[in-house]
């Protein structure tokens, strides 16, 4: 009897095991996308408000919006976690033609990707370049905003235009009209005005930062923050960027069309193993609002979302796998549609036709002859020179 129990206890253990790990040798890609880490708050009128404690306080030699070193630290921890989870699909080292990696162009994102490819490419042996350094360089590609339609579709234009729409319509403002007293108490308290929920989600998110820095929060913020009426408004705003079906098309479709596109079953031996992606939690919000699996919360620093291609038995399957940040847990979820975490590539394709675009960049710019971006008339050479002037400052 004790035999059998050991063996029972032992065939469970190895149950567990298998299901935190599973299918890991039909493993064939990964796109992952992720949050920065902890930071700064941003700027007025975005971040630190009129009333703030902290307006003209100084951190440096970190100014607004910066990664924080408790932030670094997160972001170190995605890579390690992700060298933990798929080290034997990654193999030892890195290289760069089985690496893809790509961040929104602000300071902090791309110091996070810096932190996440440190813990997930450590040097190894002949990577080693010296030994007082377990780091070695690893390059990554970021684009401008302007141009930039699945990373940033809050600046895509034809987004905006739909958002514009969209933000005059009755059905919009009566949803509004739930935040009122809201919006006019915290006028007050903030010293500006507040007449939308993303002068709220804005300030939600200046608070924690703050609390996350260790500072003491004005008395006033107790009723409202973390738990309070500010967190109900902030989760409005999610759901608010992706209002409309169009809106969700463009917001967290066009990620969703890009980290499929990455995917991709055709030359899979040509292209990356890993794609990674340092984004915002705008960005993992409107991912999973468009699969219909957003809970209501708002994606912590350091959070992810992995996308694995899988083969078994020459069938190609998705898993979407969550990873909470805080703490450092993976979770497999089941996509609605599907009745398991693998789910067959057809049918999650097939699940997702409505809500992705064919083409980002027409989605998003127009088709080139009716482009939203590119000027019809005037100076087109005088018109290049000056975007060139602004991105790169030329």
């Amino acid at each position: 009897m004790g035999k059998f129990f050991f063996l029972l206890c032992l065939l469970a253990v190895q149950i567990s095991l298998d299901s935190a790990t599973p299918y890991r040798g039909s493993l064939k890609k990964i796109s992952v996308v992720f949050r920065h880490g902890d930071r700064l708050p941003e700027p007025p009128p975005l971040g630190y408000y009129p009333n703030d404690p902290y307006l003209n306080t100084s951190f440096y030699p970190l100014h607004a919006g910066d990664l924080t070193n408790s932030g670094k630290r997160r972001e170190f921890q995605i890579g390690r976690s992700l060298r933990k989870r798929y080290n034997e699909f990654l193999g030892p080292y890195y290289d760069p033609t089985e690496l893809s990696a790509t961040s929104t162009d602000f300071t902090r994102t791309k110091m996070s990707l810096l932190m996440v490819l440190a813990g997930l490419y450590p040097p190894k042996d002949k990577q080693v370049w010296m030994d007082e350094i377990d780091w070695q360089p690893i390059p990554f590609f970021t684009m401008p905003h302007e141009v930039n339609a699945f990373l940033r579709p809050t600046d895509c234009l034809a987004y905006q235009k739909e958002r514009d729409r969209v933000q005059q319509s009755a059905e919009y403002h009566k949803d509004l009209l739930q935040f009122g007293d809201l919006m006019k108490n915290l006028t007050v308290l903030m010293g500006r005005e507040v007449n939308d929920t993303k002068a709220i989600f804005h300030l939600f998110h200046t608070l924690m930062a703050e609390r996350e820095m260790g500072l003491e929060l004005p008395e006033w913020t107790k009723f409202y923050f973390p738990n309070g009426p500010v967190i109900g408004a902030t989760v409005f705003h999610y759901r608010a960027e992706s209002y409309s079906p169009l809106m969700k098309k463009l917001h967290g479709g066009t990620f969703l069309r890009k980290m499929l596109n990455d995917l991709s079953i055709d030359d899979i031996k040509k292209t990356p193993k890993i794609h990674l992606y340092s984004a915002h939690e705008n960005n993992l919000a409107g991912i999973l609002i468009a699969m219909d699996s957003w809970w209501n919360f708002i994606p912590e620093y350091s959070s992810a979302i992995v996308f694995e291609l899988h083969e078994v038995e020459s069938q190609y399957y998705i898993q979407v796998v969550y990873y909470y940040g805080i703490p450092t847990e993976f979770e497999e979820l089941i996509i609605p549609g599907c009745d398991q975490p693998m789910c067959p590539l057809e049918e999650f394709l097939d699940l997702m036709a409505d809500v992705m675009p064919d083409d980002i960049l027409e989605a998003c710019l127009g088709k080139p002859e009716e482009s939203l971006f590119i000027p019809k008339d005037g100076d087109l050479p005088k018109w290049f020179y000056s975007k060139m002037r602004k991105w790169f400052n030329l």
